[in-house]
């Protein structure tokens, strides 16, 4: 499984600019409140489920994806996060799999 966790380099040339400008402690708290607001996001989505308008949780969740990225950046953890999704993905996969056996 290909795991691309940071963007193309024209993108990721940008994301070092965020971080060389406004600097790390200030992305590490721009994250923080990046997460906070996807929380609030999904909150309203699941209290108005039916109105199907995602329009901000999608917004949030891209702000988020771009500061993950840029966390990866600063922490210098890309393989480590791509190893950590795969043993994830992997151990899910095994407890779907278990979990249709005993049905």
């Amino acid at each position: 499984m290909e795991l691309r966790l940071t963007a193309n380099k024209k993108s990721r040339e940008l994301l070092q600019k965020n971080i060389d400008y406004y600097g790390k402690w200030n992305q590490l708290s721009k994250a923080v409140s990046e997460l906070n607001e996807l929380i609030d996001a999904i909150s309203i989505d699941l209290d108005t489920w039916e109105e199907e308008d995602t329009k901000n949780t999608i917004d949030e969740i891209a702000d988020v994806i771009i500061m993950c990225q840029q966390l990866i950046m600063i922490f210098g953890i890309e393989d480590d996060v791509k190893e950590r999704i795969k043993f994830k993905l992997e151990r899910q996969r095994q407890r779907i799999k278990n979990k249709n056996r005993s049905d």
